[in-house]
Order: C-alpha cells, then structure tokens, then sequence
C-alpha cells in the first residue's frame, strides 16, 4: 500500500482550486453529486431507521388502497399541470446533466492542470457522460434493490433485520469508495465500463487504509467548514438584529427591507461561495489521489 502524504494532498490541490475560478462553478454544479462517507452513513442509518418505522407491510398496503381511491384525482392533477410538469422534468434533467458534467471536467482538469484549457475539457467531458450516468445508475439500483430486500425481515421478525442492516450500511459505503474509483478508470484511464468497475473494485482492496483515511481527513475539514459557516452566521446575526430594531422603531420598513435582502444574499453568497470551492477541492483531491495511487503524474491536454 503506497504512503501518501495527505497534508500535502489537500494543500496542492487547495492551491490549484483557488487559482482556477471557473473550477467553482463546475464545483457549485457537481456539489448535488458529491458525498463524504461518514455522511452517507449517517444518511443510509436514518434511511433505515425511518423505513423500519414506516412498517413496510403496512406501507405497500396503504399505498395500494390509497393509489385505487386517489388514481381519479391524480390523473386529473396531471391533465390540469401537464406543461408545468414537462418543465419540471426537462429542468431536473438539465441540471442533472450540468451536475455529470461538471465532475467530469473536474475530474479532467486534475489530469490536464498542467495545461489547463477549459473549453477542450468541457468539451471532452461529453463523451464520458453516459458511461458516467450508467456507474450512478447502477449504485443507485444495487442500493434501493437492498434496501428494498430488507423488507423481507420485516414481514416476519424484527430482530432479523440487525445484520442486514449492518451489511447494507457497509455496502453503501464501500459502493461509494467503489464508484468513484469506478469513475477514475472510466474518465482518466478511458477504460470501458465492465474493466472500470473490475479494475475500481480491485483498486479500493489495494488501497482501502488510503482511501478510508483520506474519507475521514475531509470529512473533519467539512465539519470545521459548516461550524465556520454557523459562527460566521451567528455573528453577522447579531448587529443585524441590532440595525432591524433601530430601523424598525424608527418605522423606517423600505430600510428594513433593503438591510434585510442585502443580509440574506449576502450570507447565501457566502455559503454557495463555499460550498462550490469545497466541492471542487474534493473532488481535485480524489482525483489526485487516484493519480498518485496509480503512479501517475498529471498529464497535459495538447494545445490546438
């Protein structure tokens, strides 16, 4: 198991992140894919816990008699909203397809930061979307296609579910490590899909210690990160409710709105400004990672 220096690791990438602006966009695009571990653990346990609370029998009963009755409004909600509907969807979809391809070319940059030509790379990561879609796609169906067997212990002994439950929570983790290592192969090695997923499993067993620590290093910077957010907030609060209530004896109200939105935008600024950097930090870090794991140096796209 190769030692990696992951001071260093967050630091290099920390550098380059903060000297390619655009990095932050892709990042504010691709943040709705992007996880730590320990989060989605945390996300996976509550999921559990609120489907065992549900009663899965009692679920797939109500929802079929309540289907039967309510069928009648339901299509009539659908003839009523259909545009609003259609422009739901081809939203949904327009920031899903941003969201792919925006880790792509983040992913991209990482191997090309030695000549980083952002058109070429956006450009570039088209053709990588769809073996892309189909990784998320496949963890997504393995995932739910558990969760949904851990019903079965349900309809006859709820003291059968704890190891299933166990094994699903270990599995959504792994899955995660797995599929972003599956992504790796596909976008910087251009390996096919079926070789991807091979070789990215391979690739975790070899390098799990790495990989785990890695996962919990970031997972303690996106803590300090949200207590920053939340003390920032808290002391911007403060004068603020100050301001509102001198603006507001003094019946000043187009004040109080002005000082208001300014103060929301602002802390909404902050946070996405935040959000975004993080999400491409992440992301560069993963890729480097991988890269060095792989004994492979950064690589440069050829100029046109």
């Amino acid at each position: 198991m190769k030692t990696i220096n992951i001071r260093s690791l967050f630091k290099e990438n920390l550098n380059f992140i903060w000297a390619n602006p655009i990095l932050w966009v892709w990042g504010f695009f691709a943040a709705p894919l992007l996880n730590n571990e320990i989060i989605l653990l945390t996300k996976n346990y509550k999921k559990i816990i609120d489907w065992i609370n549900q009663s899965i029998a009692f679920k797939l009963i109500n929802s079929s008699l309540g289907g039967i009755f309510e069928s009648l409004s339901f299509l009539n909600f659908l003839n009523s909203n259909i545009s609003f509907i259609i422009l739901i969807v081809l939203i949904t979809v327009l920031l899903f397809f941003l969201s792919f391809l925006s880790q792509i070319a983040l992913i991209l940059s990482v191997k090309n930061r030695q000549n980083l030509l952002f058109k070429k790379t956006w450009k570039q990561g088209k053709s990588f979307i769809w073996p892309v879609i189909g990784v998320y796609l496949l963890v997504f169906i393995i995932t739910y296609g558990f969760l949904f067997l851990l019903s079965i212990p349900l309809l006859f002994n709820h003291l059968l579910i704890i190891i299933p439950v166990v094994i699903f929570l270990l599995l959504g983790v792994i899955l995660s490590f797995i599929s972003r290592y599956v992504l790796f192969f596909i976008i910087l090695e251009n390996n096919r899909f079926l070789k991807s997923i091979k070789n990215g499993f391979s690739f975790f067993i070899k390098n799990w210690g790495t990989t785990i620590k890695t996962s919990f290093c970031i997972f303690l910077i996106m803590f300090l990160i949200g207590l920053i957010i939340l003390l920032i907030s808290i002391g911007a609060a403060i004068p603020f409710v100050i301001i509102i209530d001198l603006v507001l004896k003094l019946n000043l109200m187009f004040l109080f709105w002005l000082i208001s939105i300014i103060f929301i935008l602002l802390i909404i600024v902050f946070v996405l400004f935040l959000s975004s950097t993080f999400s491409a930090w992440q992301t560069a870090v993963w890729s480097s990672l991988f890269l060095k794991l792989s004994n492979k140096p950064s690589l440069s796209l050829n100029k046109e």
